[in-house]
């Protein structure tokens, strides 16, 4: 995950240019330094850095006060920049394990009757481990210093979380993310796998993939009714936003095609065939009025929008419903001869 991150390591080089790097690599992290990069989630950028002065600058630093940490260790210096010291400070990856594990996981026990501890439910694999990790990195605007196939086995040499390990199940029980770092990933796991159908056997330059797909702020929608339906919103479980379900769809989904991190194709939901839901209102209203053929279509979205708003789970964009209308009509029209 480069995400615009810049390293510069404190070793000699051929050039200054080599000294920058735009992603991790296996360094000791006592000789990196990273440059805290700007916007969160998965837009973030690299601010505008001129290699030359950063290099000049160090070093009238580290002549200045010895080396540039004693400059940065500097109780005045803005937290900022004292950010560029963090992979120093975690001096390595078990230490590195260790924060995110304190700031990210929650080890949870339940009580039973008799006030003994007793094993919750509470769940999480490989791959859940890895997105709160990801998420992690992003939140603390950090790269990712830790491999994700060596997250769980770092994870297992810390006594805690190693007691917690089925090695039947692969996953750690009684373990959840906190909520800052893991927006209910196990409910949107569950609603994705009962409820979402992934359409494999389409062209994807054709007319009728384009057709098949959602919105993020659709499906955001359609988890808080399937949600509602099922009874699952509680406090602790509140409906997911739209970042929150965008960086899951990533992350366990990373080959379906998403398009400027709105769309996501090749999918369809049971709750609601969108376009199914649009062919089924032209068609009722075009059995009811021909007033379409003299104003043409655009008095059709607003009513399908009057139709279907005190309905239907969602309603579809106007740019979705012109292109289901117009290959609709235009379908019609050629089968009547019109």
């Amino acid at each position: 995950m480069a995400h615009g991150i810049i390293f510069f390591k404190g070793i000699s080089a051929s050039s200054i240019s080599h000294s920058f790097r735009y992603k991790f690599q296996p360094t000791p992290y006592s000789l990196c330094r990273v440059v805290r990069v700007q916007g969160d989630g998965d837009n973030l950028i690299c601010p505008q850095i001129d290699p030359l002065e950063v290099y000049f600058v160090s070093q009238y630093y580290s002549l200045r006060y010895g080396c540039a940490d004693n400059f940065l260790s500097k109780a005045s210096i803005k937290s900022g920049v004292q950010h560029a010291k963090i992979i120093s400070e975690l001096d390595s990856p078990q230490n590195a394990i260790t924060w995110f594990a304190n700031q990210a996981l929650v080890l949870n026990t339940d009580l039973n009757q008799e006030g003994q501890e007793k094993t919750s439910e509470n769940t999480l694999d490989a791959r859940a481990i890895q997105f709160i990790w990801k998420r992690f990195c992003q939140k603390n605007k950090i790269p990712v210093i830790i491999s994700l196939n060596q997250i769980v086995p770092l994870l297992r040499t810390l006594p805690e979380f190693a007691e917690r390990y089925d090695e039947t199940r692969s996953l750690f029980v009684s373990v959840t993310g906190a909520n800052e770092y893991l927006p209910s990933v196990a409910l949107f796991n569950e609603f994705w796998s009962t409820m979402i159908k992934e359409i494999n056997d389409l062209d994807e330059d054709s007319i009728e993939f384009e057709l098949e797909q959602l919105e993020i702020d659709e499906i955001v929608t359609l988890i808080g009714s399937w949600l509602r339906k099922n009874g699952k919103i509680k406090t602790t479980h509140a409906p997911l936003e739209d970042e929150e379900v965008l960086a899951c769809i990533k992350h366990f989904s990373p080959h379906l095609r998403i398009e400027d991190n709105k769309y996501v194709y090749g999918i369809s939901c049971l709750l609601w065939n969108k376009q199914k839901d649009i062919k089924d209102f032209l068609e009722e209203y075009l059995s009811k009025t021909e007033s379409f053929m003299v104003n043409g279509y655009s008095n059709l979205y607003r009513a399908y929008c009057k139709e279907k708003l005190r309905t239907a789970i969602c309603l579809a964009s106007k740019n979705y419903f012109d292109k289901v209308s117009n290959l609709y009509l235009t379908t019609k029209q050629d089968n009547s001869g019109i």
